[in-house]
């Protein structure tokens, strides 16, 4: 329902278009685990937060048509008695249609990074015969991404 000068305090629902492709599989008796797949999302209504500053407002202001797509992988090898994970990600998220201001047809959708980067490895030992110790670390890197429209 809109009132006048104020913003939507309703809005359409959110619909997702999604198709995916990918494969997994394992290798070298089950030591090398190896996940990869293909995305592509149409999205109709994305739900966007957004904060005016000027006018201390707090709004969700719908991305009429957004385009998301990307490829993504990860693998995890066992080399006992430590364990290595890495996973990737590339995307591609664009603004299709946004009719109160079309000047932002072709910006990128936000909160949704360029790429991503994960690394980890764990240590498992066994302390006694009751009592199993892990020591694990993780890296992540997330590319550059928009937080506004």
């Amino acid at each position: 329902m809109l009132t006048a000068g104020a913003v939507p305090s309703e809005y359409c629902k959110q619909i997702n278009k999604a198709m995916e492709i990918g494969f997994k599989t394992s290798l070298f008796d089950r030591h090398v685990l190896l996940n990869v797949a293909a995305f592509r999302s149409k999205v109709s209504n994305l739900q966007q937060f957004q904060f005016i500053p000027a006018a201390t407002l707090q709004t969700i202001n719908p991305i009429a048509k957004s385009n998301i797509k990307g490829i993504e992988f990860d693998s995890t090898i066992k080399l006992d008695p430590v364990t290595l994970f890495i996973a990737a990600g590339l995307t591609d998220a664009k603004i299709k249609s946004f009719p109160s201001d079309p000047t932002v047809h072709g910006n990128w959708v936000p909160n949704v990074p360029e790429y991503t980067i994960n690394l980890g490895a764990q240590y498992d030992a066994e302390l006694s015969d009751t009592l199993r110790g892990t020591l694990r670390v993780d890296y992540q890197r997330l590319g550059p991404q928009w937080f506004d429209i």
